[in-house]
């Protein structure tokens, strides 16, 4: 009685509920061992089955029990009986007290849980226990297992592996529904460990017998206790997600509220996850657990667990074929299938399509769309499949039993694009045209889906068919859906005017709209039909859900944490597809006469409807049907809400049909509200109402957003509501609350017991409240009170206010709450917590009655203290006004505020009465209260919110730390940088340490994971914690190997070795420390093994070895290597000697120890003369050591002082910090490093080592390489911090440079590396210094290179534009902020000046004018640019064109590209052609090749590509004729390198054009671009010196670039590359030859390979592989290289070559045409390069061996028609040299390919050229291609007769003909009236159809959205502007035309020809935006003129 009551085991303590439990432990063990004894005794013979149990499925051992029970010897006496029989009630209350303890949320289960896990097992071991005591024992186990799921994974493992058998014992030994429910609840806890039951043989075959065990149980039930087709939601909108709604698939999902279908879908859902996993676990071959030490046991055979549910679907018996299907359901959901097992799959299931029992055949419908929704059922392959189905299915649509499965079937598979329509035209025409008999015959989900699918594809195929289709399925929807008819046959049947037939025929009709005609689903018709946009739904976020759903809830919550403590992540295979496919956003366009027609009639039907339900009565027909009062209601509601939605549209003429539906509606509306409030069921008919508009009501922060019908209308209807109805709908209690206190509902079979409770609740509202929180969150109370409070929110909303975006919250509302009773107040919490999560803003007296209500209702009562319901629910509360009580203004708000908050503080979190969800909402408050005011605790003397956060964390189970760990990274945003090293030290403290608790370490190496994705300044220290813990807890290898993984991908790394490699040296250095290279546990970052993470850092490894003599390391090294330790070093010696040398200056060692230092022991291993001659020819690099790992950059003054020979030094980096220095302090370096003031020391002692002069080092190229190394350590993930560390570092090594720095290619590449970061925070300031610095310092050789210096300084003045004005983060202190603000504003203005008064001989006078309007432009400019005449930006602009028309150069290209794309990403358009600065017609003509050009080089921004559509219509308009470079079929990039490079020699021009590409990537932005290509230059330079390459290199390469390049020593540094082991061989003839996007990149590696003595193309790939697009510039120059070798050699190059263009010219598909197009461009370039002992061009041809036919065949299809002709030119050339000596053969043309590409290039007279056979046909051709209108109408009629006449089936292509001629001489209605006739459509049909539309103004067409061609976009512009309800909507539509032409003209695929006509779509659009853009006489007058301006060009062109 006592425990019964939660509150009183809430407020035990805790060693008092320890003791409690010990005790009532210690008696179920005294029970157990009692009953232990009794049934030894009383049979001997079940100690003969015991041995073979485990030989024994469930079924056998079951059956043998029960055999044992029933020939029981009654030999024991009756007192025994009776003992046995009290000692078994005390057991069940013993068990029900101890559920009662482990009930309570706040209770200290997981000390106890092994112990009580351990005695409940051992009770259920006894087969004499009573259902009752079973159902205790199972209670207390789903009470304990959710509250260990995450804190303990090895006992939840453990019991899993020993409850699973039990369950399936007691299953068969049960009749009791409430027990197997019970045991359904623990095998969902147990779902998310089945992997790991099932990868030992012994767990699959317990997981394979409780699947056999459930399918016989499930197979024997009566139908009606089996899921059912009617138990599922089918409709098609947005499901929730699964952490809302748990029962769904990608398919289907449980009805809202069907608790009684729940253990079906349950059972149904475990039976298939099992049935998954163990084929997982078989086809993966895992058998983890399996124990081989023991002898061999034999084992029942076990069948792949596929095969036999397959085999299942053959069965004779109906309910075996059907148990197969539905978990075929969940299978397809599950688990991935590819295409032929998926067609094997469905091909067997859906044998059972036509099974006469509708039942198997709808649930066979069902598991082919769950099917149709794998991933797979795209294939191509597939198709025939599923057409066949479809055609199959249809005819089951017009069924009733299986309308709604088929139905769904039919919409998925049209949905997804598995089916086309020109394949099933034939079936929807006739479903269309015959609604009543071959539609859906009922008004349900699927059907309205699929009408919605249907109405979709057929206007999209033919859009004259819109308004028809709209209108018969709008027919369809009103003699379907009859809600009047509900209330017709109720009255009837009051009359006795009724059969009984038809009585149950309507009821069922009355029962199915109620159930499967969701109102959303209605209107998302309706709205379609009427030509509005489709609906997205948003889905509710209230649900309502039984046992078995709170537990699949609360196990998808935890899943993720879960799986990753598991190490099972990665064997859930199968992502779900969603089923809201993009094509379902369909609009159709009807004209103003159709839509009224349509509106009309729409308003008549629901008119007469809602008359009919007035006049028969609502109160009358809930009288007669008392039964069906529920139904009736969600009727009559989803009518009313039907016609506000109607009434919400706009758009009516009719306003008399209006008014009266208005009328009408708003009575109904009013006895719909009194009906339910007043009847006598109104708690049945409350539900009824609410559960209408859960299906589609949103989230408050969507309501505003969500403009659609369904919300408008809900709106709208709710206006009628007041408060008081709301409050009583709160006061009735929930149906089945009611009926659960009246007893229940009588059990039909007996069988059934009820949990014994006679214990009543001390206090009445015990019943009304759960005091567990995902119970009282779900259930139907709470999901009642929910809804209505969500309701009753926007009921209370001022009227107009709806429809802004206004975030008031209505006093109304909280006068509202503040009414309701606790239980009603804590059950609208899940709307609340919405509400106050949102935006809106609340008074701050309004805030303190709500405060006040909190603390009365929540905290004080006994009932609520400790209740993790109530306490969750001030929580809430509490987060959604934390902006108010936080401050201190709002006196009284604060005041209660703060007393709630010290509450939870001191008491709840003090004193240990938190439970987990509590602690979770507290977490969450406390992060709200860090960000509106961190120091808020301080004014109550409390621990800061920080403080108390980390406390949380730290007592928290391991659900708090997963939910805090998720979202402490928002707390270190909210501090600045310098202060997370500390925070993250905080954090550290409070994670778990204990190394026996796994799943605490795992949780910890979680949050560090976590934390190091989100803050580069947690990154290394995170990483490392994470590194280092597999050493002292093995078991952690695997999370930690998981971490790694996952902050690599949040980086975008490629992988974890890379994410080593940044802290490497810091890793090594670390370990080193305390432990040895052979414990390093190399799998965390992805290693396969030791000796491989050895290997990739084998200089570091070495180095640091070495520096710190360990030569018992090095020894080890040398054997995991195989190869001598010196070696070793050698081959480092680079870092060994940097660390080495660098170590002892910085720390000598002592003369006292006589300890050697770490360079002689270097000396001795390597020995002194090899060392020296090492360090000699390394020098430069070993220097780069020293700057890397130079650290206190800040304290280099004191190495400068007192050495003269850096005097100079020292001047310069004075100069420098006195220009600007940041004085922020940055993070240590990472480690091995060294003061910089030992960094003269280093440098001067490894000059005298090399005997080199200091003042001597500093060349050119060593500066560059030294400049390059420190920038190359600069990483994103690195944070700008560490990037303001390096930058330091390159201010010293300027400083030591002097002059070297200042002049040719080192300033400009330190300029050039330097610019981006004037622009980031924390590097601007020193950044600025050196930048200014060099550029006063090096303005001598500006001077020389205004080119240049024009190009930084544009590209610096327009993104520091951006940078001065944004905004400060959070993360940077303010008054950092404000020096790197005035810094940069100085330094904006300097370089303004600096440039104004810049002079050059470079430049003459006109060149130094454009100099300096550019310059200003830049200064002046926004960041935004703009074509608007007289403004910067467009001067800007026009300077850029100007530069690139005249060739002139001033800016460099990569500088040019990107100013744009800086200026274009947010281009503004000008407000007319008169305001636009190329609004001219002779402008647009001369600037229209650069913007083309522009373009093409990836320019991108939809504003800045629209205004270049409007320049080159202007253009066309105005000339007539398109650049020559639109017609180019080699991209323009590709001729000008070709054009750039002299034809001198047969291979230096490829040479010569990749040397220029290289220097162009020079001068890109991407910093790993640059540096790879650097890299890569100076090795192709360096090796080129020695060979007579070098010339070459000279003439393309820029003299100061060769020096600052070229390497005086022997040995350069190159790229270390690794590529994949191929060869050109085994590139050529992969089976993915074209198709895979890197297949190019691949051959351009192989091909540079097989020239490894060419300097040029032996550095290639690592440009080559880290360049993404670059292989495809670079390969007709590689190929051409590549043949040039290979032709005096054995040509098999040459050879592979031939054969792979023969394989790519044959199999050209859509996939290839790119790589075939790339290929045969690169033939034509081979065209121009002449060939080794050529006698004449001709030969040329011979560079590869192909069919110069087929190639052309390949070059049509690539749309390349020049090209093909040219080829086909060669074919025939060359055929024609071979059979010179043969006069009798002859060559026959292909004709039609001819004909084919002269009528798609610009040679209009080539097309007679071509030998035509004398025929109807070709005269037909002929008079076609002349526009010969009469004539070609006379042959085409003539034709089309004979075809009607002898072949009518056939008739469609000549109906297409006839159809051109008629539009050739403008009859357009006979065109249209014959094109309506066409049964198939394509590409010119449409484009015939839309012409005619447009010419007849028919604007009610719509033109599909893939008919991009010039036809469909002009039709869309007049369309457009025809509908047009104002003039922003009439430029919205001509310029979205013009967008989408523009970018088929940018598309490669187009034809030369198709160039004009896409082109006169430009002009013509254009000329309309200047018409529309003309706002009175005098403007339009001007445009006249310019019209008749471009007349001359039009009638000379005819």
């Amino acid at each position: 009685l006592l425990l019964s009551y939660p509150p009183h085991p809430e407020h035990l303590s805790k060693d008092e509920w320890c003791e409690v439990v010990e005790f009532c432990v210690q008696a179920t063990k005294d029970v157990s061992y009692i009953l232990n004894e009794w049934d030894l005794n009383e049979s001997n013979a079940f100690s003969t089955i015991a041995p073979t149990r485990s030989r024994l499925s469930f079924r056998e051992l079951s059956s043998v029990e029960l055999d044992r029970h029933s020939h029981d010897v009654s030999h024991s006496s009756s007192s025994r009986s009776r003992n046995n029989v009290h000692l078994k009630g005390s057991a069940e209350d013993i068990v029900v007290s101890l559920q009662y303890l482990i009930s309570v949320p706040n209770s200290p289960v997981f000390e106890k849980a092994q112990a009580i896990l351990k005695c409940l097992l051992e009770l259920l071991r006894f087969v004499s226990l009573s259902d009752h005591v079973q159902y205790a024992a199972f209670q207390a186990i789903n009470a304990i297992l959710p509250r260990i799921l995450t804190d303990d994974t090895t006992l939840v493992l453990q019991v899993m592996q020993e409850l699973i058998p039990l369950i399936g014992r007691c299953w068969l030994s049960t009749k009791s529904s409430i027990l197997k429910e019970a045991m359904l609840v623990g095998v969902l806890f147990g779902e998310v460990y089945f992997p790991r039951v099932s990868s030992s043989t012994d767990g699959r075959m317990v997981l394979s017998g409780l699947v056999e065990v459930l399918q016989d149980e499930y197979c024997r039930r009566h139908a009606r206790d089996q899921l059912q087709v009617d138990d599922l939601d089918l409709s098609t909108g947005s499901y929730p997600d699964a952490r809302s709604m748990p029962f769904q698939t990608s398919c289907f999902r449980l009805r809202l509220g069907l608790l009684k279908a729940e253990p079906c879908w349950a059972l149904l859902s475990v039976s298939a996850a099992i049935t998954v996993e163990i084929s997982n676990s078989i086809s993966s071959g895992t058998n983890e657990g399996d124990d081989h030490s023991g002898p061999r046991v034999k084992r029942r055979k076990m069948s792949p667990p596929l095969d036999t549910l397959m085999q299942g679907i053959g069965a004779t018996a109906k309910a075996q074929r059907l148990y197969a299907l539905q978990i075929f359901c969940f299978v397809f959901d599950m688990l991935s299938f590819d295409p032929f097992s998926l067609q094997e799959q469905v091909e067997s299931i859906s044998s059972l399509l036509t099974d006469n029992d509708n039942t198997l055949a709808s649930w066979t419908m069902l598991a082919v769309t769950c099917a149709a929704l794998q991933d797979s059922a795209s294939s191509p392959s597939l198709r025939p499949l599923w057409i066949r189905l479809w055609r199959a299915t249809a005819r089951s649509a017009s069924i009733s039993a299986t309308c709604r499965s088929a139905c769904h079937l039919l919409a998925v598979l049209l949905d997804r694009g598995l089916v086309r329509y020109a394949d099933i035209v034939d079936i929807v025409d006739g479903m269309i045209s015959s609604m009543e008999i071959s539609g859906p015959v009922d008004c349900i989900d699927s059907a309205i889906a699929l009408n919605c699918s249907l109405l979709r594809d057929r206007s999209r195929e033919n859009p004259s068919q819109a308004a028809e289709t709209s209108e018969k399925i709008m027919s369809w929807l009103f003699r379907r859906w009859k809600p009047g008819k509900v209330y017709l046959s109720n009255t009837l049947v009051v009359f006795k005017a009724y059969s009984s037939t038809a009585a149950i025929r309507d009821r069922q009709h009355t029962t199915k709209t109620s159930q499967h005609c969701p109102v959303y689903s209605i209107i998302q018709l309706i709205s379609i039909c009427l030509g509005g946009d489709y609906m997205v739904k948003v889905p509710s976020s209230s649900i309502f859900l039984g046992l078995l759903g709170r537990t699949r809830l609360k196990c998808i919550q935890d899943e993720a944490s879960i799986r990753y403590l598991l190490l099972t992540n990665g064997r859930k295979l199968l992502v779900r597809t969603t089923r809201n496919s993009p094509k379902q956003a369909v609009k159709i366009t009807l004209s103003g006469q159709q839509a009224q027609s349509i509106i009309g009639n729409t308003l008549n039907i629901l008119s007469a409807e809602i008359r009919n339900v007035l006049d028969e009565g609502l109160t009358a027909s809930l009288a007669a049907t008392p039964s069906l009062g529920g139904d009736i209601i969600k009727v009559t509601t989803s009518l009313c809400v039907v016609a506000h939605a109607v009434l919400s549209s706009k758009g009516f003429r009719n306003t008399y049909k209006r008014d009266d539906l208005q009328k009408a509606t708003d009575e109904l509306t009013r006895r719909l509200i009194t009906a339910v409030v007043e009847e006598d069921k109104r708690q049945i008919l409350s539900a009824a109402f609410l559960e209408v508009f859960a299906d589609f009501i949103p989230q408050v922060r969507n309501l505003p957003l969500e403009r659609n019908m369904a919300i408008l209308g809900a709106c709208s209807m709710l206006k009628a509501v007041d408060m008081n109805f709301w409050r009583e709908v709160l006061s009735f209690r929930s149906p089945d609350v009611a009926k659960s206190e009246d007893g229940g509902e009588d059990n039909e079979d007996g069988e059934e017991f009820q949990p014994r409770n006679n214990h009543s609740a001390p206090d009445a509202t015990q019943t009304e409240i759960s005091h567990e929180e995902m119970t009282a969150a779900t259930d139907q109370e709470a999901f009642r009170a929910s809804l209505a409070a969500q309701l009753c929110w926007i009921t209370s909303k001022q009227e107009g206010q709806l429809d802004s975006n206004s975030d008031f919250m209505p006093p109304a509302f909280i006068e509202f709450l503040t009414s309701l009773q606790p239980p009603k107040f804590i059950g609208c919490r899940g709307f609340l917590r919405v509400l106050f999560g949102s935006d809106l803003t609340i008074d701050a007296t309004e805030a303190s009655t709500l405060l006040e209500y909190i603390g009365k209702t929540m905290l004080r009562p006994y009932l609520f203290e400790r209740c993790e319901v109530a306490l969750g629910s001030s929580l809430d509360v509490m987060k959604g006004l934390v902006e108010v009580w936080t401050n201190q203004g709002n006196d009284e708000a604060a005041e209660l505020g703060g007393h709630i908050y010290e509450w939870f503080i001191e008491i709840a979190l003090s004193k240990g009465i938190c439970s987990t969800h509590v602690h979770i909402c507290l977490s969450s408050l406390l992060q709200r209260v860090i960000k509106c005011n961190p120091d808020y605790a301080k004014n109550l003397s409390l621990p800061s919110a920080r403080t108390s956060l980390f406390r949380v964390l730290q007592e928290g189970s391991l659900e708090v730390k997963f939910h805090v760990g998720n979202n402490i990274s928002e707390i270190f945003g909210l501090f600045v940088l310098k202060e997370h090293e500390s925070i993250l030290e905080d954090v550290i403290q409070t994670l778990p340490k204990a190394a026996d608790w796994i799943d605490g370490i795992a949780s910890r190496l979680f949050i560090l994971a976590h934390l190091a994705s989100s803050w580069p300044t947690l990154l290394r220290r995170c990483i490392y914690a994470i590194f280092e813990a597999p050493r002292s807890i093995p078991e952690s290898t695997g999370h930690a190997r998981q971490c790694i993984t996952q902050v690599a991908a949040s980086l975008v790394l490629k992988n974890p070795r890379e994410l080593f490699k940044l802290f490497v040296s810091q890793i090594i250095y670390t370990w080193l420390e305390t432990q040895s290279l052979g414990s390093i546990p190399y799998s965390v970052f992805g290693f396969d093994s030791l000796a491989q993470l050895l290997q990739d850092v084998q200089d570091e490894v070495v180095g640091q070895i070495v520096m710190r003599g360990r030569e018992g390391e090095g020894t080890d090294l040398a054997q995991d290597f195989g190869r001598p330790f010196h070696q070793l070093v050698e081959e480092s010696i680079t870092k060994t000697a940097g660390y080495c040398i660098a170590r002892d200056v910085a720390m000598p060692p002592s003369r006292n120890t006589h300890a050697p230092g770490a360079e002689v022991r270097l000396r001795k291993l390597v020995g002194k003369e090899q060392y020296a001659s090492l360090v000699a020819i390394r020098s430069c690099e070993v220097l780069s050591v020293f700057f890397k790992s130079m650290d206190e950059e800040e304290n280099i003054e004191r190495g400068f002082g007192g050495k003269s020979l850096y005097h100079n030094a020292h001047v310069t980096y004075q100069a420098v910090k006195a220009i600007a220095a940041s004085g922020e302090a940055l993070p240590l370096a990472q480690q091995p490093s060294f003061k910089a003031r030992y960094i003269f020391d280093e440098i001067e002692h490894l000059c005298r080592r090399t005997n080199t002069d200091t003042s001597l080092i500093w060349t050119p190229s060593a500066y560059v390489y030294l400049f390059r190394e420190l920038l190359d350590t600069i990483h994103p993930a690195l944070g700008s911090l560490h990037a303001c560390y390096v930058i330091r570092k390159l201010r010293v090594l300027i400083s030591l440079a002097g002059p070297t720095a200042l002049q040719d290619y080192p300033l400009e590449m330190a300029l050039h590396s330097l610019r981006p970061f004037l622009t980031d925070t924390h590097c601007a300031e020193d950044t600025i210094g050196i930048v200014q610095y060099l550029l006063t310092a090096g303005s001598t050789h500006m001077r020389e290179v205004p080119s240049f210096l024009a190009g930084m300084a544009i590209v610096s003045l327009t993104s520091m534009k951006a940078f001065l004005g944004s905004s400060q983060e959070s993360t940077t202190q303010e008054s950092q902020y404000k020096a790197t603000m005035n810094n940069a504003y100085k330094f904006h203005s300097w370089f303004a000046s600096y440039l104004n008064q810049y002079e050059s001989d470079k430049l003459n006078e006109r060149f130094l004018i454009s100099f300096r309007n550019i310059v200003k432009a830049a200064w002046n400019a926004q960041a935004n640019g703009n074509a608007r005449r007289d403004s910067y930006e467009s001067d800007l602009l026009m300077e850029i064109l100007d530069d690139q028309l005249s060739c002139r150069n001033l800016l460099n290209q990569p500088s040019k590209d990107l100013i744009l794309r800086l200026q274009c990403g947010n281009f503004q358009l000008p407000t007319n052609f008169r305001d636009d600065v190329l609004g001219s017609d002779s402008r647009a003509v001369k600037y229209s090749p650069v913007l083309w050009k522009i373009c093409q080089r990836g320019v991108q921004g939809r504003q800045f590509m629209l205004w270049v559509s409007r320049v080159l219509g202007r253009a066309y308009a105005a000339s007539g004729y398109p650049d020559r470079n639109m017609t180019l079929e080699v991209p323009i990039e590709v001729e000008e390198e070709e054009s750039s490079a002299a034809e001198t020699s047969e291979d230096r021009s490829s040479r010569a054009c990749i040397l220029k590409l290289l220097c162009d990537v020079l001068l890109v932005d991407d910093r790993n671009q640059v540096s790879i290509v650097e890299k890569s230059l100076r090795s192709m330079i360096s090796q080129a010196k020695k060979t007579t390459l070098f010339s070459e290199c000279e003439a393309v390469v820029p003299p100061s670039m060769i020096e600052g390049l070229l390497w005086q020593q022997d040995h350069y540094p190159s790229l270390a590359f690794l590529t994949e082991e191929r060869t050109v061989e085994s590139v050529t003839r992969s089976k993915n030859v074209g198709s895979n996007p890197k297949w190019m990149q691949s051959l351009c590696v192989e091909l540079t390979q097989t020239s490894s003595d060419d300097p040029i193309l032996s550095e290639l790939p690592p440009i080559l592989t880290e360049i993404d697009g670059i292989a495809e510039r670079l390969f007709p120059f590689v190929l051409h290289l590549s043949l040039i070798k290979d032709y005096t050699g054995s040509q098999d190059v040459r050879h592979l070559l031939s054969t792979l263009c023969q394989r790519l010219f044959v199999e050209v598909t859509d996939s290839t045409i790119p790589q075939v197009r790339l290929v045969l461009q690169s033939i034509l370039y081979l065209r121009k390069q002449p060939l080794p002992h050529e006698s004449t061009k001709a030969d040329r041809t011979r560079w590869l061996q192909i069919d110069y036919k087929q190639a052309a065949l390949a070059a049509v299809k690539c749309s390349m028609f020049k090209t093909a002709l040219l080829f086909l030119d060669i074919h025939y050339s060359e055929a024609a040299k071979s059979s010179r000596r043969t006069s009798d053969i002859s060559m026959e043309e292909p004709t039609d390919l001819l004909l084919h590409i002269y009528q798609n290039i610009d040679e209009q007279d080539s097309f007679y050229g071509v030998q035509q056979p004398s025929s109807l046909s070709s005269m037909m051709s002929v008079l076609e291609y002349e526009h010969a209108g009469f004539k070609s109408l006379s042959f085409q009629g003539a034709h089309y007769d004979t075809q009607i006449r002898f072949s009518p089936e056939s008739a469609d292509a000549d109906e297409t003909g006839m159809i051109r001629a008629l539009d050739s001489l403008d009859l357009n209605g006979l065109s249209q009236s014959l094109m309506q006739k066409l049964t198939q459509n394509n590409s010119n049909s449409f484009e015939s159809m839309l012409n005619t539309a447009r010419k007849l103004e028919q604007w009610d067409v719509s033109a599909p959205v893939l008919a991009v061609g010039s036809s469909g976009s002009i039709f869309r512009a007049f369309q457009g502007i025809s509908n047009a309800p104002h003039g922003k909507a009439l430029h919205d539509a001509i310029d979205s035309s013009c967008a989408e032409t523009f970018q088929s003209l940018m598309s490669r695929d187009i034809a030369g020809s198709s160039i004009h006509k896409v082109l006169s779509v430009l002009a013509t659009l254009t000329e309309l935006n200047e018409v529309f853009s003309s706002i009175d006489v005098e403007q339009f007058v001007q445009v006249w003129a310019r019209f008749e301006h471009r007349e001359s060009w039009m009638l000379n062109a005819k």
